[in-house]
Parts: C-alpha cells; sequence; structure tokens
C-alpha cells in the first residue's frame, strides 16, 4: 500500500501561526505583568531607603511609573491576570479604585508600612538600617 499523501493547504498553515503568535503574545504580556509589579514594589522599597532625595525621587518615579503602566496591563488583559496572579506581589491583588493613582498609592501605603515594621525589628540604627537595605536590595541599579 502506497504511503499516505498529507496536504496542508495556507489555510491551516496562517490557522496555527495565529495560535502560535497569540499564545506567544499573551505569554509576553504574562510576563510584562509579573516584571512591572515586581519592579514597582522594589523601586518603592528602595525610594524609602534611598540615600539622598535626587535617588529618593527617581526610585519613586520608577514605582509609580512602572505600577501604572502594571494597571493598564491588567486593564487590557485581565484575563492574563487571572492566570498569572500568585506571581503578583501582595499589594498589587486589588484591582478596584477610583483611579490607577490611587491604586498604585494605596501599594506605596502597604510597601511603607512593611518597611518601617522591617525597620523596627532591625538591630541597627535607622541610617545603618538604611544603607544596608539599599545595598542589599541593589537599589543603584533599578531602571524602568
Amino acid at each position: 500500500m502506497p504511503p499516505a499523501k498529507i496536504i496542508v493547504l495556507p489555510s491551516t498553515i496562517f490557522l496555527a501561526y495565529c495560535l502560535v503568535s497569540q499564545v506567544g503574545a499573551q505569554s509576553a504580556i504574562s510576563s510584562e505583568m509579573v516584571r512591572l509589579s515586581n519592579l514597582s514594589v522594589a523601586a518603592m522599597q528602595c525610594s524609602l531607603v534611598a540615600p539622598s532625595e535626587s535617588e529618593n525621587a527617581r526610585l519613586l518615579d520608577i514605582g509609580i511609573e512602572s505600577g501604572r503602566k502594571f494597571y493598564e496591563l491588567i486593564r487590557q488583559s485581565p484575563e492574563e491576570f487571572k492566570e498569572i496572579w500568585v506571581k503578583i506581589p501582595g499589594p498589587y491583588l486589588r484591582k478596584e479604585g477610583p483611579s490607577v493613582d490611587v491604586l498604585v498609592g494605596r501599594v506605596y501605603g502597604i510597601v511603607g508600612e512593611e518597611m518601617f515594621r522591617l525597620e523596627a525589628k532591625s538591630p541597627d540604627t535607622k541610617p545603618a538600617f538604611m544603607l544596608k537595605e539599599y545595598i542589599s536590595r541593589s537599589c543603584k541599579i533599578l531602571r524602568l
């Protein structure tokens, strides 16, 4: 018996390409959501222990901007968020509020409380704690 011939129609190839590219796009969006939320929290934490006002402002800008972009992605792709919510830092799990800036501000408040609790438990003086945290968190290299 002769081997069976497989005929692949151009429409089948196009459909397969669309499915594969859609999966790739979804995982890229998911990855970006995780990256932005973690970057935002890290930058906010770092802003609280920054050694200067200019560094505090730089880090806070990164934290706020990455938080805004994170919420923008959630609004564009809510289904993606449902798939990766376990990888998102706790303060960013709240998605409802009057505006994105209010939501990001709430995250900053939560992060601040966590950092102050951490500082209270530290045996170091406040300046020593701040410097140690700034260095150990690699705050200087954070970029959006």
